[in-house]
């Protein structure tokens, strides 16, 4: 295994230079991690070319130890949104530049723990973006806050180019700023979105789609989505316990719609300036409403563990001992001592 520290004083300077850097045909597995900095390129940040990978020599980006905003000491009052005081930041600055382009064919790819933004007036690709149908066997995005406010664009944009490709998705906040675009957009034969979240602010008028989606029938569990004039593209029938405001459109069962959004509720913060898009501990309706997936999602994006039956989206609540009293409140429910 090659490990590569990558920011000032690292092996590499920037992601882009690290991914040069990758042969090919891997021999080896390759981990980039990003120090706790903001990596701000007039372009796209780092653009991953075809390589060659296995199981075992696949490719990871992701933080340093300690570097991520999920690593944060103070992750659990930090506001949930981009903010690259709180972690490592990848930002896009120019027009049509994603932050992160995936223009070659690989197997197996990693991205996780990275916050991402595309701050530009103009945006097709947006935050993770493919540029032509490419194969792969399996991509995992995890514990990601992507966030873009350029216009037609797509926050999050995952595709493959066969039925056998696989996909997940995992605590990925996709942060839509603008009064048009999308949330996600994907069509792959195997994608999953577990505990994922597609939200426009509060006080953006709605439009556009939470989850797109292309081709094949993707499957969401325990996923938000807030602000889209349509939930979701055609999803599987495979699909569960997700929550919206719209009255109608999610797929599968257990659903919850009509779930009120103000700038309070459901999320701590739903405005656009100062959003904070953990959830509210306010008796929601995306509170107790999900379905455990220990396997792939046992944590939330903040790394806390999550209980079954867990919060629809990226955030769980924990237990808070509430002082002066002899109790605790769990999951909303007050439980006394001693009882």
């Amino acid at each position: 295994m090659a490990t590569h520290s990558i920011g000032t004083g690292g092996d590499f300077a920037t992601p882009a230079l690290w991914e040069a850097d990758i042969p090919a045909t891997l021999t080896e597995q390759r981990v980039g991690q990003c120090k706790n900095e903001e990596f701000v390129v007039a372009g796209t940040v780092v653009d991953f070319s075809a390589h060659v990978t296995t199981s075992s020599f696949d490719i990871v980006l992701e933080t340093e130890s300690g570097a991520g905003f999920n690593q944060n000491v103070n992750v659990r009052t930090n506001a949930l949104r981009y903010n690259a005081s709180n972690g490592t930041g990848l930002r896009s600055t120019a027009n049509y530049s994603p932050v992160i382009l995936i223009s070659g064919a690989i197997g197996h790819l990693t991205i996780r723990n990275l916050q991402l933004k595309c701050d530009a007036t103009n945006n097709t690709g947006a935050c993770v973006y493919y540029s032509g149908f490419h194969a792969m066997t399996l991509h995992l995005y995890k514990d990601i806050i992507a966030s873009c406010a350029a216009t037609n664009n797509v926050v999050v944009y995952v595709r493959s180019g066969g039925a056998a490709q696989i996909i997940r998705s995992v605590n990925v906040i996709a942060i839509q700023g603008h009064t048009s675009g999308n949330g996600f957009l994907t069509g792959a034969g195997d994608t999953q979105f577990i505990n994922c979240a597609a939200i426009r602010p509060d006080n953006v008028s709605p439009s556009g789609t939470g989850f797109a989606r292309s081709y094949d029938t993707p499957i969401m569990t325990n996923c938000a989505v807030f602000g889209f004039t349509t939930p979701t593209g055609t999803f599987s029938a495979s699909s569960s316990n997700n929550a919206s405001d719209a009255a109608t459109g999610l797929p599968g069962t257990s659903n919850q719609h009509s779930v009120t959004y103000t700038q309070t509720s459901p999320f701590t913060n739903g405005d656009t300036t100062s959003g904070d898009y953990r959830l509210a501990d306010d008796a929601n309706a995306l509170i107790n409403n999900g379905v455990l997936d220990a396997t792939n999602a046992p944590n939330d994006i903040s790394g806390t563990a999550r209980v079954n039956p867990c919060e629809i989206g990226v955030w769980e609540l924990a237990a808070a001992v509430a002082a002066g009293n002899p109790h605790y409140y769990y999951h909303n429910q007050k439980i006394t001592m001693g009882a």
